[in-house]
């Protein structure tokens, strides 16, 4: 399940659900192309088989229901065996790293703010902040990865962080293949055998961001000695433009509308090697997650909506949508896979 070909005259990737984005790039590479994928490598990418066997073509022409659900669809309508995707000229692009001491904090996380509004008028732009405990050193640290969809360093979309760069303790800004970014993101994201996290999304509030972070170092301050342990933060924007584009395609259930204005996506992660302290260690990730989400609650900047990629196996996913969306999304359910197939013979995911 990892075939890649071309179709249309280059102008489609078709590639089957058990590629990693890495197989994928590579093989638009030689072509000069790339296509929308996963900013690390080794992501996986994951016609439809439907409940009733029936392999299925579905795009927002051939059947627009199942087309909006699956854009959420956990374990709950089909099992993908391929997707078609635009393909674009692969230019060079500009981005890297940048790595700054903690006490930068609270500016870079209202630069990361501000670089969220401006999404709207220049979504070329990839800018993410983690705010993360680095073992090696014994310190914490700001990794920043960004990425500028065009071969022009420093572009006004990342005016505020080009102030900053002078002071960046690593520094890999440049103008490079995208390929190469993407190794470079997958090199330096951290890995371990035992991992739990959490998912928030807020409105834009650089200082409820500071204080996601701050009660973490207190939460964690007794177990950074613990075999393989780390703990990170980490920020996304989700510019309200986004919001509006979708609607352009079909739509999505997410329940994310453009009146919303600018979010951030949450990740609360902790990751360690000894199974001994799973017990404590996801106890308090679940103490990290809860107090974020009061006080995000207590402060009037947390949206419903729960991002699945990210959401503990305790996070409400579907309920996040809103009762319109869900209701439609079990009414799409029932009429794919009446017998509930999904439902009781795949175990896992996020069930509606």
């Amino acid at each position: 399940m990892n075939g890649i070909s071309l179709l249309d005259e280059g102008k489609l990737v078709s590639f089957e659900s058990g590629c990693r984005w890495h197989h994928v790039y590579a093989a638009l590479h030689p072509h000069n192309l790339t296509t929308v994928g996963g900013r690390v490598a080794d992501v996986g990418v994951a016609g439809f088989l439907l409940g009733d066997g029936t392999i299925r073509d579905v795009n927002e022409q051939t059947l627009p229901d199942l087309y909006w659900a699956l854009k959420l669809g956990s374990t709950n309508f089909a099992i993908v065996t391929r997707f078609d995707m635009t393909t674009y000229p692969l230019l060079d692009v500009w981005g890297g790293s940048l790595v700054f001491e903690i006490s930068k904090g609270p500016t870079i996380l209202q630069s990361h703010v501000d670089y969220t509004a401006k999404l709207s008028s220049d979504p070329m732009g990839m800018n993410i902040i983690g705010l993360a405990w680095e073992p090696v050193q014994q310190n914490y640290i700001i990794w920043s990865p960004n990425l500028y969809l065009l071969p022009n360093p420093c572009p006004p979309l990342f005016a505020d962080f080009q102030e900053l760069m002078p002071e960046a303790l690593l520094n890999t800004m440049r103008v490079t293949d995208p390929m190469s970014i993407i190794e470079e993101f997958q090199a330096m994201a951290p890995r371990s055998s035992r991992v739990q996290w959490f998912t928030l999304t807020l409105k834009a509030d650089a200082a409820l961001l500071w204080d996601i972070h701050r009660k973490g170092v207190e939460i964690f301050e007794p177990y950074l000695n613990r075999t393989g342990f780390s703990w990170a933060a980490i920020f996304q924007p989700l510019n309200h433009g986004f919001a509006a584009a979708s609607e352009k395609n079909g739509g999505n259930p997410s329940g994310i509308k453009a009146e919303d204005g600018d979010l951030i996506v949450v990740l609360g992660l902790a990751q360690w090697s000894d199974r001994a302290d799973d017990e404590i260690l996801k106890e308090k990730v679940h103490e990290h997650w809860k107090w974020s989400e009061s006080t995000a609650r207590e402060r009037s900047i947390l949206h419903p909506f729960v991002y699945m990629n990210y959401a503990s196996s305790l996070q409400d996913v579907m309920g996040s949508v809103g009762p319109e969306n869900l209701a439609r999304m079990r009414t799409i359910k029932d009429r794919y896979d009446p017998e509930n197939r999904f439902g009781t013979n795949w175990k896992g995911g996020f069930k509606l």
